[in-house]
């Protein structure tokens, strides 16, 4: 008599023939050895919830109020006014 055992649940199977067994083996579905003992999976963490964003959550824009900028002449202590070359406006 032959042992094999059941790569599925490794239950250990008596063989009456060594040339069936090999058969068995050759098969795909019995080992000659005993399969280790499958690891343990750990415990399932329970992941959070995700977090939907909401109107309240988002940042209030503020709108900057747009200035109308005059170009103002700058005196140098000779008296003599600064004229800017190139203005800009946006």
């Amino acid at each position: 008599m032959v042992t094999v055992y059941k790569k599925s649940t490794g239950a250990p199977v008596l063989v009456a023939h060594p040339i069936d067994a090999k058969e068995y083996v050759a098969g795909g579905a019995y080992s000659w050895s005993a399969p280790a003992k499958k690891p343990e999976m750990p415990i399932k963490s329970e992941a959070k919830p995700a977090k939907i964003p909401t109107v309240e959550d988002k940042k209030p824009i503020i709108e900057k109020a747009i200035e109308s900028k005059k170009p103002v002449d700058v005196v140098k202590p000779e008296g003599k006014p600064i004229i800017p070359k190139r203005i800009i406006r946006k």
